[in-house]
This record gives structure tokens, C-alpha cells and sequence, in this order.
């Protein structure tokens, strides 16, 4: 027997139990990213009233790659106004070193990171705190984030929130 067949032959409970965390945690990740893509999309079909002006597409799957997730894969979303202008919605990681400091709460580590996107890009990042009530989800432009390394501020993404930063990105 080699020292691999060994090693796996030794180690086998221990690599199932880390590849059965590893694809839980993808798992956790991938279903909090589409909650939000679904809200998203709601935000978006409510701010086209019918008009036919505004639409969601999910991109084809990317893939990603985390030291503690592996290899894994999901969808992007792109927002199209008029057809021409767009905007992408794209995961970034699930573990980050940012910092956020969310409105009347201290200081905490992100436990994810989304970018939207003008395509080339990142022009506002959105944060995900997990909290005992679900995700909550954060906003900050690139360039006040850039601005001033200690200011963690992030706002609350609401309808409002990320319709001017859509609009600040297709226009």
C-alpha cells in the first residue's frame, strides 16, 4: 500500500467530516445569496411598474474558488435597463476580513461580501451579517469604503438604497 492509500486509509473519517462541512457551508452561503437575488429581482420588477424597461437576467453560473469553500458554483444577476446599460450582482467570498460597523451596532466581522457591479468593476459592496433573526444585508460605495480605511460605516440595503446605487452605476 503507498503512503497516499495510507494516509487516506488513516484519515478517512476526518476528510468525510471536512468535506461534509465544507459543502454545508456552500450550501449555507449559496441559499443566502439566492434569498437576496430573489429580493433583488422583486425590488427590481416593482421599480418597472410594467413598463418592460428594466429586467433581471441570472447569468450563467461562474465559478469560485475559497480556501475554506473549495471550488463551487452559482449564478450572477445582471440588471438591464433599456437593454443596454447594465449592472451586474456578483458574489465576491463568503469568508472576507472586512470589518462593518452596521448603523447602532458595534463593530463585526462580515460573514459575506457581493459586489455590484458596472461590468468592469466594483462600484458598491454589500456585506452580510448572520444574525439569530436571518441575514442582514449592508451597503457601501467602493469609494467611501477606499476613502477612509477606518471608517467601517455600512448602511442598511433597502429598496431605496440599492435603487440609487443601481442608478449611480447604469447611468
Amino acid at each position: 500500500m503507498g503512503v497516499l492509500s495510507e494516509y487516506v486509509r488513516k484519515e478517512a473519517e476526518q476528510l468525510r467530516k471536512e468535506i461534509y462541512k465544507r459543502e454545508e457551508s456552500v450550501r449555507e452561503w449559496t441559499s443566502s445569496i439566492y434569498k437576496l437575488y430573489g429580493q433583488i429581482e422583486q425590488w427590481v420588477k416593482d421599480a418597472d411598474g410594467g413598463a418592460g424597461l428594466l429586467k433581471v437576467v441570472r447569468a450563467p453560473r461562474a465559478t469560485f474558488q475559497e480556501p475554506r469553500l473549495g471550488v463551487y458554483e452559482l449564478e450572477c444577476l445582471q440588471i438591464a435597463v433599456a437593454s443596454s446599460r447594465r449592472a451586474e450582482i456578483r458574489p465576491r467570498a463568503r469568508h472576507v476580513i472586512a470589518t462593518i460597523k452596521p448603523p447602532g451596532k458595534e463593530p463585526q466581522r462580515a460573514d459575506g461580501m457581493i459586489e455590484l457591479r458596472d461590468g468592469n468593476m466594483a462600484d458598491y459592496y454589500l456585506f452580510r451579517l448572520r444574525e439569530v433573526d436571518g441575514d442582514h444585508w449592508y451597503i457601501q460605495s467602493v469609494a467611501r469604503w477606499n476613502a477612509d480605511p477606518s471608517d467601517s460605516s455600512v448602511e442598511e440595503l433597502d429598496r431605496d438604497g440599492f435603487e440609487a446605487a443601481i442608478l449611480r452605476i447604469v447611468t
